[in-house]
Formats: C-alpha cells, structure tokens, sequence
C-alpha cells in the first residue's frame, strides 16, 4: 500500500507511524507522504527509515539540511549523494568524520569545488595544473584522454584521493601504477585494478591482494589473463568467484572448478557460463542424480574439491572404496553423512560412523541397509530419539537385541517419574521379574497399583496385597489375577 503510487496523502500518514520499518521507509520514500509525516519520520529510530526520506522528490531542502546533520553516517551518506543537493550541505559533508559520507560527497555529480578543497587537504595548492581543481578532478574522473603525463605522475604523489585519480586513468604511467599497486590505502589498489590500461603482471599481482574489494575489482577486468582467473576461482570470497564463475574469458578448469563451487549461486553461474564444456555440465548433472555410470576418475576429482562436490562423490556407488573410506572421516559433516548414505560403504567405516558427533549422520548409519546387528545395538543407545527409531524400523535389528532394548525401555519407564510411563511399564507381560518385584505396591497412584494388578507376571504376594486396596477397581483386578493363578 505504500509503495502504490496512488495512495492518499491521508492513507500515508496512518502508515508513517506502522510498526514495520519496510512499510515506514516506503512511506518516507512516497511523493504523496504529507509534510509533516515526513518531519516525523526524521526521529524514526531507524537510519534505513530516515535515509529513505532523502530519496523522496517531495523532500523540502530544508529537510535535507536536518538530515544533513544526522547522528548516523547512512543518513549522512544518503545526503551527500543526492543530486540536488545544494553546493553548501556538500561543503560541510566534505569534512565529515565518515569516510564513505566524503567519498558520496566526491562521487556527486554536482560536487562543488568548494568540496573538493577539504577533500584534497590543501594540495592542489601550488600544483601548477593550469585548470581549477575541479576541472582536473572532472578530467581525470571520466578518465579524459588530454590529461598531461606529467600532471598524472604528481597525482600519482599525492594524497589519496589525488592517487586514486591517477591509479584508475589508462594513461598514468606504467612505473606510477606499479607504485600504486603497493600503495597501503586499498581503495587506491581497487583504482589500480579497475584501470583498462594496466598490465597483465600489475593484474597478477592484485589477484593475491588482501582485500577482497580489491581481487572482486581484478575479477571483473577483461584484460585478466586465464592464470589469474584460474587462481580466482579459489579465491575465499564468494563474490570473487561468482564474478569469475560469470566470466566470459574464465577458463575450462576455473569453470570445472566452481560448477561444483559450494555456494548454489555460484555453481549456477559457471553452470550457465557458456564456455563451460557441455560434456563436464553433463557429468555434474549425473553426479547430482547419483547415477552409479559415472566413469571414477571423474568421481575422483570431485573427492579432492568443495564439500558440496566431494558430498556427491560420497554418495555416489561407484566412487573408489578407498577414497569412499577417506571421505567417511571427512572434516564436514555433510561429506560423512553422504558417505553413510552410500550403500557400498564398508562394514569398518560404518562402525566408526556410529559414534559421529553429528546426528544427521547418525541417522544415515541407523538407515543404512548395510548396517548389522553390532552397529543397531550401538544406535539403539543413541542419545537421539530419531536416531533409535531409525535403528529400531530396521529389518537387520535380530531378536535378541530388539528383546534386550525393549527390556531396557520397561526398566526404564517403570523407574519413571511420569505416573503414565509406570503404569503402562508395570502392565507390560515382559517387564522383568525382579523389576515387578521391587515396586512399592502402596503408591499414591491407584493406576499404577491398577497396572501393577493387571499385569499376568505379577507376584502373588504383591496380589494379594492388591486384593486389599481401597480402590474398588485395583482389588477387582488383583482377585482376577489371583484366581488366573490358581487355575493355572
């Protein structure tokens, strides 16, 4: 409702104060919102909500000023970018505490010049450049051709966002980018990499940068040569390698590579990457079926890659049993689980299974058809309750245990806290004798006497010491089961 660009002034106020922070930055975005909602929504006290305000085309000037002012730099920061915003507010965000709320004031289309001077600390002074600094910084940010070599080169030394000029002009000299490559600010070192003219070797470098801004800068250059790609694709950050997944120069092997990438949206980049070889998408889309065909060098490979890959290697029938026995004791817990799942997973490494820390793989033991009696009895004391259950259903469970764990479970339940859990415990035939025995026949709970009289193992004493209870329905159960015996 507030984003319909034909809601009612009156509509939009009632919504200014919703409880949603979504709904009231719609509200502040909205031309329609009435003045003094919009005054309101300054005190929101969320900087989202207040930051929207300065999108709305309605937004008085005057509005922007307070905002201006904001104790959060995102509101700030919001103001700063505004096209409109007049040349005195950008003046005073210049020297804003924020980095990114100068950076805004420095990326304004409208930036006046007296901005750039706080900006630039001074050191256009004296620089000799023939122009105004802004109209060097507008020569050199839309990366003008006409920029003397010279002039580049004493950018190149200067403050940040002088050397950040210099670091992203084609025509800054190949000596001066190799300095800026190095330089400590990485913003300067993203400058570099976003630069058309760099070379190869300077690209190389920055593919190791410690930034990740930095390597998703080099990711997206199309001058990046395969090797650099190719180390990208391993690269720890998951924007890097979806920009290299997404590449139209990356290569076979970074494309292999990440069509098995951990991250969905990443294997469905390199995936719909049209240089990816047809026949390994195909192998992919085996794999992901668990097809058993698969030629094992292939299922191999997977077992040395990204969890998600070797998971699917684990699962899969025809990978080698002794890789298959590696990935049952692998660090990531869906690898083992895939392993338990496999059907031609071996005896030994199903009994080390047993004890995984992780339930989930728990659970793919006491499921497997492989599993024998040694491994149900250990599941059947699992602290899981569905991974009992699981070990409980299966067809290999023998009698004997199933017997022993069911006597177990009575003992229990008859030694229960839980009124209920007694009484169905001590009515139950197969609970031990000796369990029958030590039960107080004079507890408060006259259905557990009652269980107790119903039960056909129950010892004549305690009968007979039933047939005397005050409750009408305990005797008559303790007579009946006394006179079973004597006919017995």
């Amino acid at each position: 409702m507030a984003r319909n660009p034909k809601a009612l002034p009156h509509l939009l106020a009632g919504l200014a104060a919703d409880s949603d922070p979504d709904v009231r930055q719609a509200v502040a975005r909205h031309p329609n919102t009435p003045p003094s909602s919009l005054e309101a929504l300054c005190a929101d006290d969320q900087p989202d909500v207040r930051a929207a305000l300065v999108q709305n085309p309605a937004a008085p000037l005057a509005l922007l000023a307070k905002l201006a002012a904001d104790d959060h730099w995102k509101v700030r920061q919001a103001v700063a970018a505004h096209p409109f915003a007049p040349a005195e507010l950008l003046t005073a965000l210049a020297q804003d505490p924020d980095r990114d709320v100068r950076q805004a004031v420095a990326d304004n289309p409208g930036v006046p010049e007296a901005a750039l001077g706080p900006l630039f600390s001074g050191w256009f002074a004296g620089l000799g450049a023939g122009m105004s600094l802004l109209e060097l910084y507008q020569k050199a940010k839309n990366l003008e051709p006409d920029l003397p070599t010279a002039l580049l080169g004493k950018l190149a030394g200067g403050n940040e966002w002088a050397r950040r000029l210099a670091a992203r002009h084609p025509s800054t000299p190949a000596e001066f980018l190799r300095r800026l490559a190095a330089d400590e600010d990485w913003r300067v070192r993203q400058a570099v990499a976003e630069n058309r003219g760099a070379g190869t070797d300077l690209l190389l470098q920055l593919v190791a940068d410690a930034d990740a801004d930095v390597r998703k800068a080099v990711a997206r250059h199309p001058a990046l040569p395969e090797l650099g790609l190719s180390i990208l694709s391993l690269d720890e950050n998951l924007e890097v390698r979806s920009l290299v997944a997404a590449h139209p120069q990356a290569p076979q092997d970074a494309l292999h590579l990440l069509a098995g990438d951990d991250d969905e949206g990443v294997r469905g980049a390199a995936r719909a990457n049209p240089g990816l070889d047809s026949q390994v998408l195909e192998l992919y889309r085996r794999a992901a079926a668990l097809d058993a065909g698969l030629p094992t060098e292939f299922l191999t490979t997977l077992s040395r890659r990204s969890a998600y890959a070797r998971a699917l290697a684990a699962q899969n029938p025809a990978t080698p049993p002794e890789r298959l026995a590696e990935l049952a004791q692998d660090a990531e817990w869906r690898v083992r689980q895939g392993a338990a799942l496999n059907p031609a997973l071996g005896a030994e490494s199903l009994r080390r299974l047993v004890q995984d820390s992780d339930r989930d793989v728990r659970q793919a033991v006491a499921g497997h058809p492989e599993a024998s009696g040694e491994v149900l009895a250990h599941l059947l004391r699992d602290p899981d309750e569905n991974v009992r259950l699981l070990a409980l259903r299966h067809p290999n469970l023998d009698a004997q245990t199933l017997a022993q764990y069911t006597a177990r479970l009575l003992v229990g339940a008859s030694r229960s806290r839980h009124t209920l859990n007694r009484a169905v415990a001590l009515s139950h035939p197969e609970l031990p004798l000796l369990e029958l025995a030590k039960v107080r026949h004079r507890t408060a709970s006259w259905t557990v006497r009652l269980a107790l009289a119903k039960n056909p193992s129950a010892p004549r004493q305690a009968l007979e010491e039933l047939a005397q209870d005050g409750n009408r329905w305990v005797r008559e159960a303790a007579e009946k089961g006394l006179r079973t015996k004597d006919e017995g």
